[in-house]
């Protein structure tokens, strides 16, 4: 190769060098925004005779336990953030009562609130450790104080969900991406006596309680709710994509293995027709330890559709 053509080759390698240095420097971009991840937990707890020591003497105990082992998840979760960067919510609230005797608890759920979003990133983990030092005691003297409220009539949840629950919703920011997580300890019963159905939303298919003894008997009604054709009324969700538990349900008549099923198909339809991101329900029937693992692996795993996950 002749020396003149090395000469020519060396200046047009150095001249695209130069135009590609020009042209890289005067188009400058910003750095795509670091998106961080934060839950807003909220856990509903039906605090109706379901919990009565005398008629369920271990559910205050299993209660207490799964809401330890939620507690927990949440401050690993703001740990893992460093605290400093934690726009994490967690709150414990009480199911409507038809009375309206939930407000007589309000004291105990003042402590049970904590928004690491208005706090200062050098306050964060000082209010963290305030709020979980007070988690356990007030978490026994809220159920404490339930039983010892003796006109607590059940746990209107359908009434919760329909008018309350997107007061909790946060929506995501460029920078923030929020799940929205409801966890439900209850027996799955949404039913009340007579005298509290006046006046309260149905038509011919579908209403706010739930009637379970009725589809027991009535096996076209049964064949309905499994259906979707029967249940209980829709609440739109769908542009919130809530993750929703169901935790601690159980039967009432263990003689009957079809009203576990009822239970389940009342949920899961309500639950699907009402547009939630995820679901599913676990059963109170088993060890503590197994269902807070389940509780733990449907917070540890994310999904984009709605499915009643099994373990």
């Amino acid at each position: 190769m002749s020396k003149t053509l090395l000469i020519t080759l060396g200046f047009l390698f150095a001249a695209g060098v130069l135009i590609t240095i020009s042209v890289s420097g005067g188009e400058e971009t910003e750095p795509a925004p670091v998106v961080r991840e934060a839950i807003n937990l909220t856990l509903l707890l039906d605090l109706s005779d379901r919990i009565s020591p005398a008629e369920h003497p271990d559910q205050w105990t299993r209660d207490t336990a799964m809401i330890s082992v939620i507690g927990k998840y949440f401050r690993e979760k703001v740990k893992s953030e460093l605290y400093l960067n934690s726009a994490d919510q967690f709150r414990i609230l009480v199911a409507p009562q038809p009375t309206g005797n939930e407000n007589a608890l309000s004291a105990n759920l003042d402590q049970l609130d904590l928004d690491l979003s208005s706090v200062p990133a050098v306050q964060k983990k000082r209010e963290t450790d305030r709020f979980f030092a007070g988690f356990r005691p007030s978490t026994n003297s809220l159920y404490q104080s339930a039983v010892s409220e003796p006109t607590f009539a059940g746990a209107d949840i359908w009434r919760f969900m329909a008018f309350d629950l997107t007061r909790y919703f946060v929506p995501s920011s460029p920078t923030v991406k929020v799940r929205n997580i409801l966890i439900i300890l209850t027996d799955g019963y949404i039913q009340f006596e007579s005298r509290f159905l006046a006046g309260r939303p149905a038509d011919e298919h579908f209403q706010s309680w739930m009637s379970a003894e009725k589809v027991i008997r009535d096996p076209r009604l049964k064949a309905q709710i499994a259906n979707g054709e029967s249940g209980l009324i829709p609440v739109n969700l769908k542009d919130q994509k809530w993750e929703v538990i169901v935790a601690e349900f159980r039967q009432k008549n263990q003689l009957n293995p079809s009203e576990r099923q009822i239970l389940e198909d009342y949920w899961t339809n309500w639950m699907k027709s009402s547009k939630v991101q995820r679901f599913e329900m676990i059963p109170g029937e088993g060890s503590i330890q197994s269902a807070s693992r389940q509780v733990t692996n449907f917070l540890n795993k994310k999904g984009d559709s709605f499915a009643q996950e099994r373990q």
